[in-house]
């Protein structure tokens, strides 16, 4: 089920004015509200049953937690998940369940429920426990296949670059520069593998599918295939022969098979359709299992040309190091389905087209080295499940492009009613009210036209829970 722009943006009914008391200061990262029912774990009827252990990892994780079951279809739970406003939904599948046109369903719900959405799958109820326990990590150490750029924000780590051969690079502790090198290996393969076991973010470009992953883009490089739940690293002339359909592909170059199972999370920022699940032969349940990822945020289709909003776009909300990996996921898809109603700048990709692998609870974080590019200060005040919430924005470095020029203020809980109290700094026709979020519109129209550092703005927001 689509949830239509006009009903994804469209506020509430105004809330009565009252004395507020109390006042709480929180940053966005101390939204984890675990009050009965904010956590909502949906699964069909046999997965209920024949992977009730997964569902009871997230029970005990989660107490107050609800089970949204459904029969034969995933769309059964939009009116009960609607109902019930959960802050985070996640979505407990099988690996038949968990095909691309099942998961962009339960992410549509996901949306019509404002819910911070996340998707617990494996190769066997096992692996899918190591997803549903897992209790989040502070990100320190990078492992980047593209350019240097991601790196600044982390306190060390190493990238390859994915598009001129033998650049590479590395930082070594907080505060340190990148050392920028062009004496790396010319195939990266077997230098990443051994990269594997040190590093807790992987970072990814470059051509993929389901199945396989080329870790070059402007040159021959070898990458990553997956086949009957298993990932085996390829060399670049294994990689080609494959690609070419050599049937001795096999006896061509080499391969290893991977086995890092320390836990980490992938970010598949450019890569096309290696978010989709279409067996045991896919690259996100191998990767579960012997790659060690426990988060991992990946397209379910091509990426267009010149698109991947929510591909690079969670980024900018990451690196803040305040929203957790699945909030900033939640953010880059609140930003753009802005975008697409506004048309500023007009983006043509799905709502549904990246997924969520994990817990969207578990608090992941990144520990930022240096200064966050705008601070975000939220406060709340709340009597008898009327609320007000105040945003205050500060621009700490000029904001470039649309990503940062559209912050987004994730609410607690998702509330029944939400109105706009007062806004400074940015017109009131240009904060986008959800009922669990607020984006905040300051973009100019052009990449080249930043917010300057010392900016302000302040929203707050008035609203009310469901009875």
């Amino acid at each position: 089920m689509e949830i239509t722009r006009r009903e994804f943006l469209e506020s509430s009914a105004a809330l009565a004015a009252v004395p507020l008391l109390g006042n709480h200061s929180l940053g966005q990262d101390d939204y984890t509200d675990r009050e009965k029912g904010t956590y909502a774990i949906v699964a069909s009827e046999a997965t209920a049953r024949d992977w009730s252990s997964v569902v009871r990892d997230l029970e005990r994780k989660y107490p107050g937690s609800i089970l949204v079951k459904y029969k034969d279809s995933v769309n059964e739970i939009v009116d009960k998940v609607k109902e019930a406003k959960p802050r985070y939904m996640a979505y407990v599948a099988q690996l038949s369940e968990a095909t691309p046109d099942k998961i962009k369903a339960a992410s549509s719900a996901s949306r019509v429920a404002d819910a911070i959405f996340g998707v617990i799958t494996g190769l066997d109820p096992s692996d899918a426990s190591l997803l549903a326990s897992f209790r989040g990590m502070t990100l320190r150490k990078a492992l980047l296949k593209g350019d240097s750029a991601f790196l600044t924000y982390f306190p060390e780590g190493k990238y390859y670059s994915e598009s001129r051969q033998k650049s590479w690079g590395q930082k070594s502790g907080r505060g340190a520069k990148i050392d920028d090198r062009m004496d790396g290996p010319a195939d990266t393969t077997e230098t990443l593998m051994r990269e594997f076991g040190n590093c807790d973010y992987f970072m990814t470009s470059g051509h993929a599918n389901h199945n396989i992953w080329e870790s070059g883009f402007n040159y021959a490089d070898g990458g990553m295939i997956s086949q009957k739940g298993k990932i085996y690293a390829v060399d670049a002339a294994r990689l080609q022969a494959l690609k070419a359909g050599n049937k001795d592909a096999n006896k061509v170059g080499k391969a290893w098979e991977v086995d890092s199972r320390n836990e980490k999370v992938w970010h598949a920022a450019g890569n096309c359709s290696i978010g989709q699940i279409n067996g045991e032969d896919s690259m996100v349940p191998a990767a579960i299992r012997w790659l060690g990822v426990r988060h991992m945020f990946a397209s379910l289709e091509p990426v267009i040309s010149g698109g991947n909003f929510q591909g690079w776009g969670m980024w900018p909300y990451f690196r803040q190091g305040r929203l957790t990996m699945a909030e900033a996921a939640y953010a880059a898809r609140k930003s753009m389905v802005y975008s697409q109603d506004c048309r500023r700048p007009f983006i043509n990709e799905s709502a549904d087209s990246f997924a969520f692998y994990g817990d969207p609870g578990a608090p992941t974080r990144l520990s930022l080295d240096g200064t966050s590019e705008f601070n975000l200060k939220v406060y709340r005040r709340e009597k008898g499940g009327e609320w007000e919430i105040t945003a205050e924005l500060g621009v700490n470095k000029p904001l470039r492009g649309y990503h940062l020029q559209r912050p987004v203020v994730i609410f607690p809980k998702n509330f029944a009613e939400v109105t706009l109290a007062d806004a400074s700094g940015v017109e009131k026709n240009r904060v986008g009210l959800t009922n669990g979020a607020a984006v905040i519109d300051l973009y100019k129209g052009n990449d080249r036209d930043p917010i300057e550092e010392g900016f302000k703005a302040t929203v707050v927001v008035k609203a009310k829970e469901k009875k």
